[in-house]
């Protein structure tokens, strides 16, 4: 009955295994930089990538700017009426870290092909793998991307 009791989170290979990847994301992160430091410079943690000034000026500044964008809607068109309520209002089109995996165009045997990662490629090779009566195994040998992404990184 005593072994019901026990929790596996509480185990000596759980907490092992919590214990090495700490390590690894630790690891990584002093690869990258410490995010905890205060730094002058924004950089991605999923990618390492440092921003450049747009996007670092757009980031620190996004606050600001929506307070600003806030402001002028409620003078022109709550409290003035200015400016039509249902008017559409304009994108402050700030740049995010997104704005770095933008896609590339290259030229290959005289045809430019877009080299941007599709999330939804997984599941419509899934979807015709099926429809088809294709073993997965067999789809799954094959990139799934315009590159194979081992020999390229998707920033071009």
């Amino acid at each position: 009955m005593k072994h019901y009791l026990l929790n596996t989170e509480a185990g000596k290979s759980r907490m092992d295994r919590d214990t090495a990847d700490v390590k690894k994301v630790t690891t990584t992160l002093k690869k990258i930089a410490n995010p905890f430091q205060p730094s002058d410079e924004l950089f991605s943690l999923t990618s390492g990538m440092k921003a450049n000034q747009q996007i670092t000026s757009d980031l620190l500044g996004a606050y600001e700017k929506g307070t600003c964008a806030m402001t002028e809607f409620i003078q022109h068109r709550i409290m003035s009426n200015e400016v039509p309520f249902y008017n559409t209002l304009s994108k402050l089109n700030l740049k995010t870290f997104s704005y770095l995996h933008k896609s590339w165009k290259v030229k290959v045997s005289g045809r430019e092909i877009n080299l941007k990662a599709d999330r939804n490629l997984f599941a419509k090779m899934i979807v015709i793998a099926q429809a088809l009566q294709i073993s997965l195994r067999t789809v799954l040998k094959h990139c799934l991307g315009p590159i194979p992404w081992p020999l390229a990184n998707a920033d071009g």
